[in-house]
């Protein structure tokens, strides 16, 4: 149990150091953690950390579990300076110790920034608003375009509703409040369709794509979030919902409260930490114990991948940066973990999946191709 707490704390730390929040003292506690093996305090960028334990024991968990030799489970160096918490690559069971990557000047020539705040508005009567032209401050409407960015719809009393729709692009993301005062945040490539107005007895929004919603309680109408053959009712709660078109899963993870989620033949109820997941072909409905860490990644500005494979990390990437894959590799059995910044450009991602892993990767415009080494 101490050790675990000890891999939760510098975890901990690794993700402050990452995001920048760190204090001295704390950058001082991990810096004499991560002393090498010759006791000498490793140098820490102001980007970059690994938490070697940690991520050690949670990868060997999940994936060697009790059939692997323990003679296996090597230490693995701090040896990448892109900024990542850890990012290893596991074919089969053996580790990929990091090999020469794409070189960064191929990367670098056609690079490609991260995901900024950008949306567009329709709104009922057709028209198009292009948010990040918006000048902060600006009124629209019942809405109004705050210095935060984020655009609020205010509390109306009218009683028709206008059905407004708004959409993020792949390479955007978005913040809105709506008219009760809940809260939602759009990944890339998502769209929330909703009233102006709450009326009736339900406050019901329509989702394509991921959003996080922090809901205002309101016990007389329920919040209800249309996504697909999925329905998820609540009541006040904080939860997100993963339904991209690629994907073969729609996933409705819970953070606080109640939520129910109803397929199109089973319906559960979901509790704090606990994930639906609805197959899109087989018609499923199962529940499992939520990462919420990995969930929120998005959200709080990380990519976190455990035990992902290729391919799912490519349709998030992609997404993400606004490029498109071209796979020449062929089929990939690599399985990844660890955690980036998704504050980083493409090539800084690229360039740290190529290293820990058995491609190379070509940037031509928004094409990327994987290739073999």
């Amino acid at each position: 149990m101490a050790n675990e707490q000890a891999n939760d704390r510098y975890e901990a730390l690794s993700r402050k150091l990452l995001e920048g929040t760190i204090t001295q003292e704390e950058r001082e506690e991990l810096a004499q953690w991560l002393n090498d093996d010759d006791g000498q305090v490793l140098d820490l960028p102001a980007d970059f950390v690994a938490s070697r334990e940690a991520h050690e024991a949670r990868m060997w968990k999940n994936i060697a579990k009790a059939t692997q030799p323990r003679t296996l489970q090597r230490r693995i160096r701090v040896i990448s300076a892109a900024a990542a918490v850890l990012l290893v690559a596991v074919v089969g069971y053996k580790y990929l110790l990091p090999s020469s990557p794409t070189p960064a000047t191929q990367l670098l020539a056609n690079d490609h920034l991260p995901a900024g705040n950008k949306a567009v508005l329709t709104l009922g009567n057709g028209e198009e608003v292009v948010l990040d032209n918006m000048a902060l401050g600006s009124h629209l409407d019942q809405a109004v375009k705050e210095d935060s960015g984020r655009l609020t719809y205010l509390y109306a009393s009218a009683d028709v509703a206008q059905i407004n729709s708004l959409s993020t692009p792949r390479g955007g993301r978005f913040n809105v409040t709506l008219p009760d005062g809940t809260n939602v945040w759009l990944n890339a490539a998502s769209k929330l369709t909703f009233p102006t107005v709450f009326n009736g007895k339900e406050r019901i929004v329509e989702l394509q794509g991921q959003a996080y919603f922090d809901v205002t309680q309101d016990a007389n109408r329920p919040f209800k979030v249309k996504v697909g053959t999925v329905n998820v009712h609540v009541l006040g709660t904080s939860f997100d919902i993963m339904a991209y078109p690629d994907e073969q899963q729609i996933k409705t993870t819970l953070v606080t409260g109640s939520v129910q989620v109803q397929s199109a033949k089973e319906h559960t109820l979901l509790h704090p930490a606990q994930q639906a997941v609805a197959d899109v072909t087989a018609g499923t409905l199962t529940v499992q114990p939520a990462n919420l860490d990995k969930t929120l990644a998005w959200k709080n500005g990380l990519f976190i991948f455990n035990n992902a494979d290729l391919a799912s990390i490519v349709r998030e990437i992609s997404r993400w940066y606004d490029v498109e894959f071209i796979n020449l590799a062929g089929d990939s059995k690599e399985l990844y973990g660890g955690s980036i910044s998704r504050k980083k450009n493409l090539s800084d991602v690229l360039q740290l999946l190529s290293a820990y892993g058995s491609h190379q990767f070509k940037v031509e415009g928004r094409k990327v191709t994987i290739l073999p080494k």
